[in-house]
């Protein structure tokens, strides 16, 4: 099933002008508290993260009622209350201010932003230890109000406790608009070449399109409601479970088997088994060679780690999969560049006024436009990190490594489709310190990068893929893709100092290092600042990683796609070898497995127009456990108890 364009499936009403109306923007705007709110409750008071994966379940859950209601109000109104195209920039607003205030972005910054200063003690000599190694400016130290951040039972909104995070926490607002608008350009620059030349896949948006591109066709499509009821009634029974125990409950969520126990196979302790119906659809989407990529590389790593074991070897220590993966990822990187490279010089022609005039219509953004402001936003954000501490190499690299993993990110959502792509230890703080080394790196740079954690402790909720699916979902038209770019950026804009608001006042009301919240409330902060403290007492002792590995990495993935490039049907992508190690990988490989599966069976036994029905069964699926999932969700929430949470 390919991804169509909403616009003519989905047309402005008589009379109005075409494409997104005010209406859309005020209806996205006033979700964004909503959905900041509710990713506070489930993400860091209970243990359920909508922006873990991708979709986020929760913006589905969103569109798919905006959808049923915007049938039945045209019905009743007997006009276009929302147009096709107006529910997708809703979904687009939600999705891409979720991003922004995901637990993985600045809810990590807003947590660490006083720990230092809250859990300093004379065994640690924080005081003393972090003094000029950290950037006060862009720290809050004042003891009165952390008792209230930490404690909570206070509001949030008093002026001498709003005084004291104005400051740095509008310094952080400024910066991180900077760096979206930094991933918005990069996503106006790959677009052309990605979606209309390469004619990638983007599996990840197939059903909030399916849904409003044919809202007739999908919600009386038979296929689709016995997926959902199959999916839905799952999930009802397993939450039903945690309330009453004499329900039987169908496992599903991830759960650890201790396969093998003597040596060498014991090397794979644990392997994760899990049957989410949202991952299985989207292994049903992939194309064929990347899910086998994906699970064919997940067994060939568990095999290393066992063979490793069986000649003494300790594979983490020896071959670094995470060195090997980094190096995969920046090769990646280099050849989908490289295979655009004539497209980014007509760009960059088009956007000098030397030539190529008209190439860049139908953009969101005219090509000048959008280096300018690139240019002016990595510029403010290297001055700013250099402020914080960072030398001009340091700050540099960290950019640079920012951006490719951004554009890598992006690939491998728009062509893969696996949706989480954590990419843990490939962020600047962690790359640079085990291949530079901890004693090689000033102490003020040390610290810099340790309060950057949050934009690159790990990357689930990455807000350019957001970007570059919404002008994906805009359609061909230029006027709809601007808007849809407009909404972008007033959604992230607005999300972020959202996220502030939303963290500071539940903080404030339920105590970061209470029982009220889960472990992330103070989790944070524990993994970066005692991993600081050691960088500075003890660098030559901290973990290093192997330049040799990187490189193996980068042989291995350049190896498979010049394979795939010279040799006609090769079954292996380089981007599959990149995340076999991966956090998401392991808990997902099973229900990735079974969709690739069931595509391989439906398309050789009924080609493509079996395959197109039964895409409906598995949106079915998909649709059913988000719906009942986020039920569970809600329902936790308006009554605060434990509910089923039913991912990760």
């Amino acid at each position: 099933m390919s991804v169509a364009s909403p616009s003519d499936s989905c047309p402005a009403e008589p009379g109005s002008r075409p494409g997104i109306r005010a209406r859309a923007f005020v209806v996205g705007l006033l979700l964004i508290p909503l959905a900041g709110r509710w990713i506070f409750e489930a993400e860091i008071v209970r243990y359920t993260f909508p922006t873990w994966a991708a979709p986020f379940y929760h913006s589905v859950f969103i569109l798919f009622l905006l959808t049923l209601a915007t049938g039945l109000a045209n019905r009743v109104f007997r006009r276009t209350v929302l147009t096709g195209l107006e529910l997708l920039c809703v979904y687009v607003m939600v999705s891409v201010a979720s991003a922004i205030m995901s637990t993985d972005m600045l809810g990590i910054l807003i947590t660490i932003m006083g720990f230092p200063a809250r859990f300093a003690s004379s065994e640690n000599r924080w005081d003393e230890l972090f003094r000029g190694n950290l950037p006060e400016w862009l720290m809050v130290r004042d003891q009165k109000a952390l008792t209230g951040f930490y404690e909570g039972g206070e509001s949030f909104f008093q002026p001498e406790v709003v005084r004291v995070w104005l400051t740095p926490s509008l310094w952080w607002i400024l910066y991180a608009a900077a760096l979206f608008l930094v991933y918005a350009c990069l996503a106006n620059l790959l677009r052309k070449q990605w979606a209309d030349a390469e004619r990638l896949t983007f599996p990840i948006v197939q059903l909030p399109l399916a849904m409003v591109e044919d809202p007739r066709r999908f919600f009386t499509h038979r296929l689709m409601w016995i997926g959902f009821v199959i999916a839905g009634g799952i999930t009802l029974m397993n939450g039903l479970h945690m309330l009453i125990p004499a329900v039987p409950e169908i496992p599903i969520k991830r759960r650890p088997f201790d396969i093998f126990t003597v040596p060498p196979w014991n090397a794979v302790p644990r392997v994760s088994v899990s049957f989410y119906f949202f991952a299985i659809t989207l292994g049903f989407l992939m194309p064929l060679d990347l899910s086998f990529s994906i699970w064919g590389f997940f067994f060939l790593y568990l095999a290393q780690r066992i063979a490793s074991a069986a000649v003494g070897l300790d594979y983490f220590e020896q071959f670094k999969p995470g060195d090997q993966a980094f190096g995969a990822f920046m090769a990646i990187g280099v050849f989908a560049l490289w295979g655009g490279r004539g497209h980014l010089l007509r760009a960059l022609r088009c956007a000098a006024g030397r030539a190529e005039r008209g190439y860049d219509s139908g953009e969101a953004m005219s090509y000048r436009a959008t280096f300018l402001l690139l240019t002016a936003s990595l510029i403010f954000m290297f001055g700013f990190m250099v402020a914080a501490g960072m030398t001009p190499l340091i700050a540099a690299l960290s950019l640079a490594i920012l951006m490719a993993l951004g554009i890598i990110i992006t690939r491998i959502r728009a062509e893969l489709g696996f949706p989480v792509h954590d990419l843990h230890g490939m962020g600047p703080h962690d790359v640079l310190t085990r291949l530079i080394g901890p004693e090689n790196i000033p102490k003020p740079s040390l610290g810099a990068l340790s309060l950057f954690y949050w934009q690159d402790r790990v990357f689930r909720s990455h807000p350019m893929p957001h970007q570059l699916e919404a002008l994906r979902l805009a359609g061909d038209p230029g006027r709809a893709r601007r808007e849809m770019m407009r909404a972008v950026l007033v959604a992230g804009l607005v999300g972020i100092p959202v996220a502030f608001l939303v963290y500071l006042w539940g903080f404030y009301e339920l105590g970061a290092a209470t029982a009220r919240v889960k472990e992330w409330g103070t989790g944070y902060g524990w993994e970066t600042f005692p991993r600081l403290q050691g960088w500075l007492t003890d660098p030559a002792a901290a973990a290093h990683g192997k330049v040799s590995m990187v490189a193996l990495g980068v042989l291995i993935a350049a190896s498979l796609s010049v394979a795939r490039s010279r040799i006609m049907g090769f079954p292996l992508h380089p981007l599959g070898f990149a995340v076999a190690s991966s956090w998401g990988v392991w808990h997902l490989w099973m229900p990735i497995f079974i969709g690739s599966l069931c595509k391989a069976v439906v398309l050789k036994t009924g080609g493509l127009k079996l395959y197109r029905n039964a895409t409906m069964f598995f949106f079915g699926l998909m649709l059913g456990e988000f719906v009942v999932g986020c039920g569970w969700t809600l329902f936790g929430i308006a009554f605060g108890v434990r509910a089923y949470d039913f991912w990760p």
